[in-house]
Formats: structure tokens, sequence, C-alpha cells
């Protein structure tokens, strides 16, 4: 019995950090976090799992209950799929605007590890034609973001796509800024809507394999 308490209170510890024992940015190698999404009167619920030096794995509930879609991040390149049951879908890599946006809302969910000093730290080609814009205050030496924003570079002016705007923070029971709520202005679609991170584990179990392509290059490349 003594041992299966001690068990529960690491557990405890690992995942919900806080009672006096804050983790480090360091010392966190995983984050979950469930979350809901509200665009244009449509509530569609995700699973988000990020790995640092491995990549973000999304998982969009149907609403309608059939397919799943998934969107995967391996560091490099941004892929979707389908999802059913256990069963998952050959892979399509996404490109363009669409692997930008997908990329630059998953990014916004832990943006101090994606932004760590405050630049992004990935050198990914699903940006090769895209700048994101980041936004922070630094706060006891911690970086606060503030807005994030996405622009299609050209050659006179660059085109603003969407802007992420953090609203609301959990309670700071580590020396990091973990988002709560973001608003999205999506300026491409003129639409608009809420990000609700609901809740957030860290230092979860999870294997490198969920965030490989079958066939993808191993390699991911990274910022300076």
């Amino acid at each position: 019995m003594r041992f299966i308490v001690l068990f529960f209170w690491l557990f405890t510890l690992l995942c919900h950090p806080g009672n006096g024992y804050p983790l480090k940015a360091w010392k966190i190698k995983t984050v979950t976090n469930q979350v809901t999404t509200h665009f244009n009167d449509i509530e569609l619920e995700l699973s988000v799992v990020t790995k640092k030096n491995a990549g973000i794995r999304a998982t969009v509930f149907s609403p309608s209950q059939k397919d799943d879609a998934l969107i995967l991040f391996d560091e490099k390149e941004v892929y979707l799929s389908k999802k059913s049951g256990i069963n998952t879908k050959a892979y399509t890599k996404l490109s363009g605007q669409e692997a930008a946006e997908n990329l630059f809302q998953m990014l916004a969910l832990n943006p101090w590890i994606h932004f760590p000093d405050g630049k992004l730290k990935y050198n990914s080609p699903a940006l090769e034609d895209y700048l994101i814009v980041f936004d922070y205050i630094l706060k006891d030496k911690n970086v606060k973001p503030t807005e994030m924003r996405l622009y299609e570079m050209a050659p006179v002016k660059n085109k603003l796509i969407s802007t992420i705007r953090f609203v609301e923070f959990f309670s700071p029971d580590t020396n990091l800024f973990q988002p709560k709520t973001l608003l999205v202005l999506d300026q491409a679609n003129q639409i608009s809507g809420e990000v609700h991170i609901k809740n957030y584990n860290y230092n979860l179990g999870l294997g490198d394999f969920l965030f490989k392509v079958p066939g993808a290059p191993k390699t991911a490349l990274t910022g300076p």
C-alpha cells in the first residue's frame, strides 16, 4: 500500500506541477492538451500532444463520430490523415497556406516550447513562404506571449493571414506561461473564433513513433 501511495504522489507531481515543487522548462519533455475550439458556431474537440525534439500530434474529433482528423508536425513538415478507431489512413503532406495555418495554430498552444527565447526554433519548409511574428514581454526573465501573427511574404508588403491573441493563462504553478484562452482572427477568410485549453499535463510517457510518418525523412530541421 505504501508503494502505491508513493507512486501516485510521484505521478501527480510530474503531471501536475505545483504544491511548492515547480518544474523548470528543461525538465518538461512532453505536454498534452485537451482543447475546444469555437468557429462560426462550430465546436470541435481536440487532443494535442507535444514532445520536445519529436513534434506535435493533434487529433481533431469528428462531430459526427465518423473519421477523426489527425494533424502531425514532425518538426519539419505538416501532414494530414484520417483516423478511424485505431486505424490511421495514408498521410497527405500539406503545403502552402493550409500547412502554415495549421502549424501556426498548433504552435500557439505551448509557445514556451517552440519560442523558448522569443524566436521560433524550427526552420520548417511548411513556413518557406510565410513569416511568424511572435510578440511577448519578459516577466521575471520568462517569455509571456501576447500575440502571434502569420504573414504570407511578398516583395512589396507581407499579407496578414491570421492573428492569435493570448487572452488568459493558467495559474502560474511553474515558471512558464501556459495559455488557457486564445482569440483567433483569420484575416484571410474573415472569420474569428476562440480556442479554450481545458487542461494540460506534463511528462506523460509518449513514444517518438507517435510523431513519425511512414516514409518521411527522419532528420528534422531546426533553427539556429
